[in-house]
């Protein structure tokens, strides 16, 4: 009997815990060592007994390592379990092996209605054979259609589709010109409905198509009721189990026969991702996170568990030879196009706006180079980095507006790359130039809204999506609602700056606490008429009489009967006096009633006529009119309403008055009134009881400088405010809001306006659009609707439009833009190179005659710097996984300068602040800096 040098036992998963199976393995100490070299991923417990997860590959690999080192079986069980894993694996890899060779099985299935490529069947074969696949072809080279000619196999249905949000049409058309015997069905809701129902035939459909954002909803319903699974786009589910629809993606395909994940660019950011794209597809390829990393990677970061991968041309190269993941390049099928050309073209900078819109980069910028904690450090570096990439954007935009003008020189199309615009929730209110209010989906291209210094801002166009939202929620005032891109504007103590409502939700409650929303100073309207005594609007909206019978108000003020003795004498009336029923007292009211002393159809009472004009007879409102009126109009109106209506506080409430109405429409317009004149105003419902009685009322609080009002009663004129409390400033909390509809509009000037009550916003600067008015740009930014998107498309290829301005992560599916432009200049960097690779296959396609050129404008200023590197460094990771031939200037292993540090040195210098030492070294681990801020400030990791 041969020697052994230890023993070897099967492990089963456990019932309520692991569900992985393992070997367990206890040698003589040499012999272990050995195994810890041969074998990486194993992981050894106290009893010095190793444990390797039983996979094919590692258990194939486990009886190789017996040839040389004999170990003996625990039993009968695991004996076995060891031979039919290894020749599994053998059968596996043989049969990889001749298809990828070559060799065609021969199925007896229908065949597609449109022929299939000797390459897209391999494909299909593949997942025929093995079970998964992850297809990995270059752009163009119908990975969709190659994907159905899996479901040509009765034993693949049911089967789902996941896509991107703009893609189930596009989907469900592909099926029913490759597979027209199969029936699909678009998933429209996000939670489970009866499917049947929703079919002609009253039966389950063979084919679902939904998108990511349905997948959570639908997860427990679908696994185990269909075969296949079909991820497009999968680098959707790069979050893995920290996303709901990556841990409801895992439980489909666990279920499931066949599974199939599609993408050009499985990595877009660091190479640990392609564990988690490859583990839902295959959960035993790659082993365990714990056991991949030791295997491959290198640099654990322990703050965020992301990893780098040490080698990942080698990683790559073994996904490939396994059948795990397959990869063709144009090249490889012979359907070349041209090369693409890849430019970094310099570009200025407005350097004085940069450090406007920096904000409190330079608190953000101490905190990284002098915090001792490392994870304020990383927080920090994360915000300021975010911070000034918007800033960056905006500061260069009019450079890459001018250098896009060269271009159409000699170029007939420019296909210009950025970041999508923000907006609000429909009901979100908008003043309107004319001082009309408007809700923010009703509001039209060519449209005038009010700035903040008064001056009109034009609607230049339209757009509306659905994604993420937040409800802005101030201290005083109305909440409204926004997306998670709307860019706050707001006052920090010391100067205004701009946050996006997600960077703001996500700042620490210290920070969030010294910034303020504020509202616009004193307004002046466009086309203001002169009101008729507006003085008296007010007073007799308050204490006059509703029926316009006569013009008669009530008062016990002296002050307000001398006034009404001049309003009569302006305008040729008598006033009448009398004490109102049942009053006695010197503060008894008093009816003051205005005549003219003619009756009839000659009756020249201006007031009455004008007041019944106006339509005040059927409800008391403030008219538009006097709502617009010059300046000083609206501060008699306003005194007027106070002097019937208000009280003004003493004391320590000076400088603050409120009014009461059992009007809600009315107390509207006065909080509108208010504002308009920089005058703080909020309004609250309350129950109020007189007599028996209990009814509800409406007060308007009023706080500011109101000795600017020219109250007539004595005792209501306010006091000079002590306090130098700007009233206009309100703090504000901000809360998720969920998914949902948001529509916007850009704007020309300086991109801000103002909402209903007065609240200063910005839209998302659109430099771009009036720098480049000239050629007509058209937006797809992929907020828009699709009969907007494809009327943008349609104008750009018949030419009218010589720009179109696409959001860098839109266009999916997007084809045609290549028989008619060549040229795309990306304006804004995006933190992934995937992404990047995308945007240019909207040019780089069948049909493309001419090499793509790409621009990429980068400023030697701001976030650029540290973007360029961090691009690059994301780069040397996922391209050597897909293409092992790929050309890398720079090893993986070279971090390069910790350029974060050298951006908050510079952002310190800019602000004329001293420079302090850092505190210690930068992270360890294997990551720079850089990179680990790159994990912060990016949105998509």
């Amino acid at each position: 009997m041969a020697a052994t040098y230890g023993s070897f036992k099967y492990v089963p998963a456990e019932a309520d815990g692991d569900r992985r199976t393992y070997w367990a393995i206890a040698a003589q100490p040499h012999v272990m060592t050995r195994l810890k070299r041969v074998f990486p991923q194993l992981r050894q417990d106290r009893t010095r007994v190793a444990m390797l997860a039983d996979t094919p590959q590692s258990s194939r690999d486990l009886q190789w390592f017996m040839d040389r080192w004999p170990l003996a079986p625990a039993d009968a069980v695991s004996l076995a379990r060891l031979e039919a894993r290894a020749t599994g694996h053998r059968n596996t890899e043989d049969t990889v092996l001749r298809i990828l060779e070559g060799h065609q099985p021969q199925y007896g299935w229908r065949e597609p209605a449109r022929p299939a490529r000797a390459y897209q069947q391999q494909a299909a074969d593949l997942v025929h054979a093995t079970g998964r696949l992850l297809l990995v072809d270059d752009l163009g080279l119908g990975k969709t259609f190659t994907s159905l000619l899996v479901l040509r196999n009765p034993a693949a249905l049911p089967a789902l589709v996941v896509t991107l949000t703009a893609l189930p049409a596009q989907w469900l058309g592909e099926l029913e010109k490759s597979l027209p015997w199969l029936r699909g069905h678009i998933v429209t809701g996000r939670t489970p409905y009866d499917l049947a129902a929703r079919m002609p035939d009253n039966r389950d459909p063979d084919v679902l198509i939904m998108s990511y954002s349905k997948l959570a909803g639908w997860g427990d319903h679908l696994a185990g009721r269909v075969r296949c699974v079909i991820f497009d786009e999968m680098q959707e589910l790069r979050r893995g189990d920290r996303a709901q629809k990556g841990i409801a993606g895992a439980a489909i395909a666990d279920e499931a026969t066949f599974r199939v994940g599609l993408t050009a660019t499985p990595v877009y950011n660091w190479g640990d991702e392609i564990h988690t794209i490859v583990s839902i597809l295959d959960r035993d390829a790659l082993g365990t996170r714990e056991e991949f990393s030791r295997e491959w990677c290198r640099g654990l970061d322990p703050s965020n568990g992301k990893v780098k991968v040490a080698d990942p041309a080698a990683l790559g190269t073994y996904l490939r030879d396994t059948g795990v993941m397959l990869r063709r390049t144009r090249a490889d099928v012979g359907r070349e196009l041209p090369e693409v050309i890849r430019i970094e073209q310099p570009v200025d900078t407005d350097h004085e706006r940069l450090r406007q819109l920096s904000g409190d980069a330079a608190e953000m910028a101490r905190l990284v180079l002098t915090a001792a904690d490392r994870q304020v450090r990383f927080q920090a570096a994360g915000k300021l980095d975010m911070r000034i990439r918007h800033a960056t954007g905006v500061a260069k935009a009019p450079f890459v507006a001018g250098f896009v003008r060269l271009l159409l020189e000699s170029e007939q199309r420019v296909l210009l790359l950025g970041w999508h615009r923000e907006c609000f929730a429909p009901g979100t209110e908008v003043l309107m130039y004319d001082g009309s209010v408007k809700n923010v989906e009703d509001v039209r291209e060519g449209e005038q809204v009010m700035g903040p210094n008064s001056t009109p801002r034009t609607v230049l166009s339209l757009t509306k999506g659905a994604g993420k939202l937040y409800r802005i929620v101030p201290n005083k005032g109305q909440p409204w609602v926004c997306s998670e891109n709307h860019i706050l504007t707001v006052w920090n103590g010391r100067r205004y700056e701009k946050v996006t409502a997600r960077e703001y939700a996500e700042a620490p409650a210290r920070w969030q606490r010294a910034r303020t929303l504020y509202r616009a100073e004193t307004v002046t309207f466009d086309g203001e008429l002169p009101a008729l005594e507006p003085w008296l609007m007010g007073y007799w909206l308050g204490d006059g009489a509703a029926s316009l019978k006569d013009f008669r108000v009530a008062s016990a003020d002296a002050e307000v009967e001398a006034e009404l003795r001049g309003v009569a004498a302006r305008h040729g009336l008598s006033l009448s006096v009398w004490a109102a029923p049942g009053a006695s007292g010197a503060s008894a009211a008093k009816q003051l009633a205005l005549s003219s002393g003619l009756q009839g159809p000659k009756n020249r009472h201006v007031l009455l006529r004008h007041y019944r004009a106006l339509g005040l007879g059927s409800a008391k409102r403030i008219p538009p009119s006097y709502l617009t009126a010059p300046v000083e109009d609206r501060r008699q109106l306003l005194a007027g309403l106070i002097d019937s209506d208000g009280h003004v506080y003493r004391g320590n409430g000076v400088g603050s008055a409120s009014y009461t109405t059992k009007s809600a429409a009315l107390a509207a317009d006065v909080a509108f009134l208010a504002r308009s004149l920089g005058i703080a105003a909020y309004i609250a419902e309350k129950q109020v009881t007189t007599g028996y009685a209990t009814g509800t009322y409406y007060s308007v609080s009023i706080s500011g400088d109101l000795t600017a009002l020219p109250m007539r009663v004595r005792r209501k004129r306010a006091a000079a405010r002590a306090g130098q409390k700007n009233v206009l400033r309100t703090g504000f909390r901000i809360e998720p809001a969920g998914e949902g509809e948001y529509h916007g509009f850009e704007v020309d000037g300086d991109n801000l306006f103002l909402l209903g009550d007065f609240t200063v916003v910005h839209n998302c600067y659109d430099i771009w659009i009036n720098e480049l008015r000239d050629f007509y740009p058209t937006l797809y930014t992929g907020t828009e609707s699709p009969a907007e998107k494809q009327r943008s498309v349609e104008l750009f290829k018949a030419g009218t439009s010589r720009v179109l301005m696409m959001s860098l992560r839109s266009g999916a599916g997007l084809d045609g833009l290549q028989d008619y432009c060549n040229v795309v200049v990306f304006g804004e960097l995006d933190w992934s190179p995937g992404v990047h690779a995308q945007a240019i296959g909207r040019l780089n396609r069948d049909g493309q005659t001419e090499p793509v050129l790409a621009y990429f404008m980068v400023s030697d200023d701001g976030s650029d710097p540290p973007m360029a590197e961090v691009l690059d460094l994301k780069r040397q990771q996922a391209d050597p996984l897909v293409d092992p031939d790929a050309d890398l200037a720079t090893p993986v292993n070279t971090a390069g300068v910790d350029r974060i540090k050298a951006l908050a040195t510079d952002v310190l210098r800019r602000h004329s602040q001293p420079v302090a030492a850092s505190p210690g070294p930068p992270p360890t681990n294997g990551w720079s800096q850089l990179e680990l801020v790159a994990t912060a400030a990016d949105p998509s990791i």
